[in-house]
């Protein structure tokens, strides 16, 4: 999208609702202009063209946490993208950033399995045919709509995976990349003991923010990949570590 497309979004964000003309006055170009670009936003499932405007009513959930932010998270998707490689094996965890991950990988040339424990994130990807799909079962945990438990990690211990993308809710110097969901951690724990390489997706905001708990210790991953580090004490923390790709 367009730097324009990204300001849209934004507002509709904010606000849940923005007409037509408040866009079109706003950013000084034609209600025909306007139409086009939510057009091309409605078609990627980030928002409903309404009589006259723009909503995010009517927007499932996972497309709700994938606007916020959305900028953020594109930058960090496409540094991703250069990470996978044809016929790898990848997992995907829970988030809104992994979701976009999934949904930009439908749009590439590429064979791929995807391993998922998400519903949200196989259901976005389940009709691609250059996707293999195994989505690892266990107990439906309805908020996340994501499966965990014994029968999960059992799954992870007998898949041979190449690179897996995890997300992460917070992050501070003392307690590294941070969770609010303990489910999640058991989740993502399992994975690292499986050796396989670890790739953090967080975009700038997450740096502002601290989980309930440790997600991973650093020295557990591969790669963190975000658009934007502003403190210079966490980058050089992360660097000790890991390989950060900004």
């Amino acid at each position: 999208m367009n730097s324009r497309r990204y300001d849209i979004l934004e507002l509709v964000d904010q606000k849940g609702y923005v007409a037509n003309q408040e866009l079109a006055d706003k950013f000084n170009i034609s209600l025909v202009t306007i139409r086009k670009d939510l057009k091309r936003m409605e078609d990627f499932g980030l928002i409903k063209r309404t009589h006259g405007g723009a909503s995010l009513e009517g927007i499932d959930q996972l497309h709700r946490k994938m606007v916020h932010n959305y900028r953020y998270k594109v930058d960090v998707v496409r540094k991703a993208i250069n990470l996978i490689q044809e016929d790898d094996v990848i997992l995907l965890d829970e988030g809104s950033t992994n979701a976009l991950l999934a949904k930009v990988l439908l749009t590439i040339d590429k064979r791929l399995h995807i391993i998922t424990n998400s519903l949200d994130i196989a259901q976005l990807i389940i009709k691609s045919p250059n996707i293999q799909l195994t989505v690892v079962g266990g107990t439906l945990q309805s908020q996340s709509r994501t499966l965990v438990g014994p029968l999960a990690n059992y799954a992870l211990n007998k898949i041979n995976v190449d690179k897996a993308f995890i997300g992460a809710s917070g992050y501070s110097l003392e307690m590294g990349f941070t969770c609010n969901d303990f489910s999640q951690i058991e989740f993502v724990r399992n994975i690292a003991q499986a050796r396989v390489k670890i790739c953090v997706l967080v975009d700038q905001s997450k740096f502002k923010t601290v989980g309930t708990t440790t997600l991973l210790d650093l020295s557990d991953i591969n790669y963190i990949v975000t658009n934007n580090i502003i403190d210079e004490n966490i980058l050089q923390q992360l660097k000790q570590k890991t390989t950060v790709l900004i």
